[in-house]
């Protein structure tokens, strides 16, 4: 699990796996852009560039304490910016218990696009139809 996905579990979000900075580029512009606003003008980040940098790894990079993500996020935070202030985690945590409900929209609208439409099959020979596939990350027909 991710630092970012490990994090809002933390807060009380209802999120198994699934966001990735792709993801959040692609479909999750809303909540970056909240979080940019945030967190940039509180001067928290020096640049766009920086605060693109920490949510990168925050979505890419697997959590190294399961049962306190927060110091993860303390030390990606304290490599990208040289900064040690505890304010910035207290903050974080606010501001995702304040977006979690935005991060389980994402996951919903992004498992709702990733569907695979097959269409109309007619069999014109004399064999069988057989449509494989995965439901819910099992291999069947």
């Amino acid at each position: 699990m991710t630092i970012l996905e490990s994090t809002l579990n933390f807060v009380g979000a209802s999120i198994a796996s699934g966001i990735t900075w792709d993801l959040l580029k692609t479909l999750g512009t809303e909540i970056l852009s909240k979080f940019k606003l945030k967190f940039i003008s509180e001067k928290y980040f020096k640049d766009e560039n920086q605060c693109d940098a920490f949510l990168e790894i925050i979505t890419n990079k697997d959590t190294f304490n399961d049962k306190k993500p927060l110091r993860d996020v303390q030390n990606v935070y304290v490599d990208i910016t040289e900064n040690e202030t505890i304010k910035f985690v207290q903050e974080y945590e606010l501001w995702l218990k304040e977006n979690k409900e935005d991060f389980e929209k994402l996951i919903l609208k992004f498992s709702q696009t990733a569907s695979v439409n097959i269409g109309n099959q007619t069999n014109t020979g004399s064999g069988n139809i057989i449509n494989t596939g995965i439901w819910n990350g099992n291999i069947g027909r």
